[in-house]
């Protein structure tokens, strides 16, 4: 009888030989990463060398499945420590991981460490410090929906995409790529010098990288790849333009806002 999602109880009873004997069991398996599973099981019968108690414990990490047991059979008590993974190589990685069964995949977030990684829509672990993870359960020649949480992709870093669909070999690894790159961005607050926003609509071009934004309510726009010293133009809806400087400091982590006021210089329509 199940209990539970991942827990079975069973009671038996064996008639066989004349000698009946019975036995109960209980389980709970260690499905995912962070699961603990545990069994039991209580034999009973005429005479003591009939009786027999078995339990264990055992942890489902990254790494593997690891397990402590303890063995009653008569008078005779045993103990012992299991521990069962894989080894794989692979994107220029060695990786400890649950045993392997079909085919696995690597997912590598351009060194970016403490992203969530999802293996269709089921949680596989988190990116190392060199940004990746290995996924060892996918299913060959099938489509396997591999994913990551863009809730942890730091503020100030760019993923053009999360998700990624893989039809690995058989026995065979692949390696998933999210680049996650640092933008280097800031929101920019430019106001002309009488101290009103730049109208909404506004074309800011960013010298030297050629970035372009669009200025948006109260004279806001959103700046990637900065340096420490910056030079922008700005374009109005009307033809206007102007021009500004800016300094950037690199906070890891956080998104900047730079302003108000960074204090524009106007230039004749062209």
């Amino acid at each position: 009888m199940p209990f539970g999602q991942r827990g079975a109880v069973s009671v038996g009873v064996n008639l066989q030989g004349g000698s009946p004997s019975e036995t109960l069991q209980a389980s709970q398996s260690a499905n995912s990463v962070g699961d603990i599973g545990w069994s039991a099981v209580a034999q009973g019968g005429q005479g003591e060398q009939s009786e027999h108690v078995f339990g264990d414990l055992n942890y489902k990490s990254s790494a593997g499945l690891f397990g402590l047991g303890l063995d009653r059979f008569g008078r005779t008590t045993t103990a012992r420590l299991t521990a069962d993974g894989a080894v794989a190589f692979a994107g220029g990685g060695l990786f400890l991981a649950n045993t392997i069964q079909d085919s696995f995949a690597v997912v590598d977030t351009n060194g970016t460490p403490g992203i969530s990684v999802l293996d269709e829509n089921r949680f596989v672990g988190k990116t190392g410090d060199r940004g990746r993870v290995l996924i060892p359960d996918l299913r060959a020649y099938e489509s396997n929906r591999i994913s990551i949480d863009p809730n942890d992709v730091p503020v100030d870093a760019d993923v053009l995409t999360t998700v990624s669909i893989v039809r690995p070999q058989d026995r065979s690894g692949v390696v998933v790529k999210f680049p996650i790159h640092t933008s280097h961005g800031a929101l920019v607050v430019l106001v002309t010098p009488d101290g009103k926003a730049l109208p909404l609509g506004s074309k800011v071009v960013l010298k030297g990288t050629e970035e372009e934004a669009v200025v948006g309510y109260g004279g806001q726009a959103f700046l990637r790849d900065l340096a420490a010293h910056n030079q922008l133009t700005a374009t109005g809806p009307n033809g206007f333009q102007c021009s500004a400087s800016l300094d950037y400091d690199v906070v890891p982590g956080s998104l900047p806002k730079i302003g108000p006021p960074v204090i524009s210089t106007l230039a004749p329509p062209p």
